[in-house]
């Protein structure tokens, strides 16, 4: 199963992606090599034809001109002369088209195609009358035919032709084609080569967070992946890193979730199946030992049942599945209702405390009930960490356009590498306090939700030796009413 995936993902991103970017190119390529190339060559010709039909038209207009200001064997001869060239051949022929003079040697043949097209011709009223002539009868190049009257005094007196050999014109357009070809196959070769350069260059880092991605999705989440810039490809490759980073996070949390949760059920557990046990075991009932032993289970159960009721209400919290009911509340007699609430702990721990206040009468905008739970939960952290004879207070004020709640003990601190992780989950200072001296180690996490449901936060000033100071900020209740 792992080479079967392990081979999906490596044709999927390095044969099959470069194969379809290398032929998807390489196909609109061709194409476009190919169309213009065919234009250019079908431009080009066309224009080279039109061209050599405007100069053969030019020529025969000038040499009909000639011979009819002076129709005689001497001009004639001379306009003859002039085109006696081996891909020329001019002919004057009568008005019955009988060939009177020409300027090379006619075949039969020819002679008898030249009589059958200008018999054709003549009868086009629009001279000069142009043709290619191509492949007909023993040409084989093509050829370009023209004919023009010839008229002394209003009376046509015959006609002139001329055929000119296009030789020269069409090796001219072989060679174009053969250099327009040429282009094209050298740009096709140059985009083959920088197509595949592209594709190995966008496939490889695909190929390797294919890899990567592998890696991960069968748990290696340490593996490294060596992909960096700042286009889509990197920042896909920063996404695959985070991503990783995160199911890291997730999986260590969990663990150590699991660890912690199977550590703080086991021992209430291991309570009540032992003294369950001693009583079902008894073959005697002893009243005052048996109430020692349902103490001691009602005890573990119930630490059982607050555990059970905390990570259920962290995860309604951090799910969203819990709603906030405000309303406006007076800080001062609020602080002061659960501070007397507490007033035994405080007594029994020989611990002192204050509330400071500016204003007696300060309005917060809060779930009373929510963040009640919160200052009982930094007041309980505080009176565990603040040894006899210490001192709690508490402060109510407002600081840069927000309310703020503080809590400051004088007790043992916290260590400056430890207040980073202070509010995961079932996190510890002091990793050698047990869940019955330290808490369920939920209360900070819980604590950090609900002023996050507020649309507050909380910060934490910790020194060792000199205690603890926790600060709330909230928003004012101007803004939150508004809301």
């Amino acid at each position: 199963m792992k080479s079967t995936i392990g081979l999906s993902l490596e044709d999927m991103m390095k044969n099959k992606l470069s194969r379809k970017i290398t032929l998807f190119v390489l196909i609109i390529l061709l194409v476009v090599i190919t169309v213009m190339i065919t234009s250019v060559y079908a431009i080009t010709k066309s224009f080279f034809k039109t061209h050599l039909v405007d100069e053969i038209e030019h020529r025969i207009i000038s040499h009909s001109r000639a011979i009819e200001s002076r129709f005689d064997l001497d001009t004639i001869e001379h306009v003859l002369k002039m085109e006696r060239k081996d891909t020329v051949q001019l002919i004057l022929f009568d008005d019955t088209i009988t060939p009177l003079v020409a300027s090379g040697d006619v075949e039969d043949d020819e002679l008898q195609d030249y009589v059958e097209w200008i018999n054709q011709a003549r009868f086009n009223h629009t001279f000069p009358v142009t043709h290619f002539i191509e492949n007909s009868g023993t040409f084989h190049m093509p050829h370009i035919w023209s004919i023009y009257p010839i008229k002394v005094e209003g009376d046509t007196k015959g006609y002139l032709f001329i055929d000119q050999d296009t030789s020269e014109f069409e090796q001219a357009s072989i060679k174009l084609f053969l250099l327009l070809l040429l282009m094209g196959v050298s740009a096709f070769i140059i985009g083959l080569l920088f197509t595949l350069y592209l594709t190995k260059k966008i496939s490889r880092p695909l190929h390797d967070m294919g890899k990567v991605t592998n890696q991960i999705a069968r748990g290696k989440l340490d593996t490294n992946l060596d992909v960096y810039g700042d286009d889509e490809v990197g920042k896909l490759a920063d996404d695959i890193r985070s991503m990783a980073r995160q199911l890291k996070e997730y999986r260590d949390s969990r663990q150590q979730f699991l660890s912690y949760v199977s550590h703080d059920l086991r021992t209430p557990i291991t309570y009540i199946k032992g003294y369950s046990a001693i009583m079902k075991d008894a073959t005697e009932i002893n009243e005052k030992e048996w109430r020692r032993h349902l103490e001691v289970i009602y005890r573990e159960a119930s630490r059982m049942e607050f555990l059970v009721k905390d990570l259920f209400q962290l995860t309604q919290m951090e799910e969203g599945k819990i709603s906030l009911h405000k309303e406006r509340v007076e800080a001062v007699s609020w602080l002061q209702t659960i501070v007397e609430n507490k007033q035994l702990m405080f007594d029994h721990q020989s611990i002192t405390y204050d509330i400071h206040y500016k204003e007696k009468d300060k309005i917060l905008w809060i779930d009373k009930e929510r963040m009640a739970q919160v200052i009982n939960n930094l007041l309980e952290n505080s009176l565990r960490y603040t040894g006899p004879g210490g001192r709690i207070s508490l402060s109510v004020y407002t600081e840069d356009h927000f309310d703020v709640i503080e809590v400051k003990d004088t007790g043992i601190g916290i260590p400056e590498e430890d207040l980073p992780y202070i509010w995961d989950r079932f996190y510890r200072v002091d990793k050698s306090r047990t869940s019955k001296s330290g808490g369920s180690g939920l209360g900070l996490a819980i604590v950090k939700e609900i002023i996050t449901l507020h649309g507050g936060h909380i910060e934490v000033d910790s020194k060792v030796g000199q205690g603890t100071t926790f600060k709330i900020y909230l928003k004012p209740v101007s803004s939150e009413a508004s809301e």
